[in-house]
C-alpha cells in the first residue's frame, strides 16, 4: 500500500488460535492519487486471515481466508474481489462483482486468487499514479515472495 497511498493498516489479532481481519483505513475507502488528467479511484479492503505454524519456511506462516477487494471511481463501486467462504457458505469460490456492467451486477463472476497486488496494478490502469516510482517492481517482487508459501491458487511472478 505504501507505494500507492498513506493509510492505516489494521490486524485485530496475532493469536493462532483465532481468525483475524486486516483492515486498510480503519474500513473508510483509500483515495489514491489520480494520475494527470484522470479522475480519482478509491479502495476499500479487508482481509481475513489466520496465523499456522510453517515448519518448512520459519514457525509461523499467516493464511489467507478470505477478502474484500472494491475499487471505486467517483464515489462509484466498479468492481468487487470477494471470497468470504465462511459468510456464504452456497458461494465459496473466490469472485467478482462487475458494477459497473447491469448485465453481471448481481452475478458471482469465478476468478480464481487474486492479490492486493493485482487490485492495485488494476488502480494503476483505471487511473490511480502510484506515490512510488519502483511500484512496479515492488509488486513483482511481492508475487515471487507470495508463490513461495502459497498453499493454494499460486499467481504466477
Amino acid at each position: 500500500m505504501a507505494c500507492f497511498a498513506s493509510c492505516k493498516v489494521t490486524a485485530d489479532s496475532y493469536d493462532p488460535d483465532a481468525e483475524g481481519v486486516l483492515t486498510l483505513n480503519e474500513g473508510d475507502r483509500v483515495k489514491l492519487r489520480r494520475a494527470p488528467g484522470g479522475q480519482r479511484v478509491a479502495l476499500e479492503a479487508s482481509m481475513r486471515y489466520r496465523i499456522v505454524e510453517h515448519p518448512k519456511k520459519g514457525p509461523w506462516k499467516v493464511n489467507t481466508t478470505g477478502w474484500v477487494y472494491e475499487l471505486y471511481r467517483a464515489d462509484r463501486r466498479l468492481l468487487a474481489f470477494h471470497w468470504h467462504p465462511a459468510a456464504t457458505p452456497d458461494n465459496v469460490l473466490p469472485h467478482l462483482h462487475a458494477e459497473a456492467s447491469a448485465r453481471f451486477r448481481k452475478h458471482h463472476i469465478p476468478t480464481g486468487r487474486v492479490l492486493i497486488e493485482d487490485v492495485l496494478t488494476l488502480a494503476v490502469e483505471l487511473g490511480a499514479n502510484p506515490i512510488k516510482d519502483d511500484w512496479a517492481a515492488i509488486m513483482r517482487k511481492n508475487r515471487r515472495n507470495f508463490v513461495l508459501g502459497a498453499t493454494w491458487g499460486s499467481i504466477p511472478s
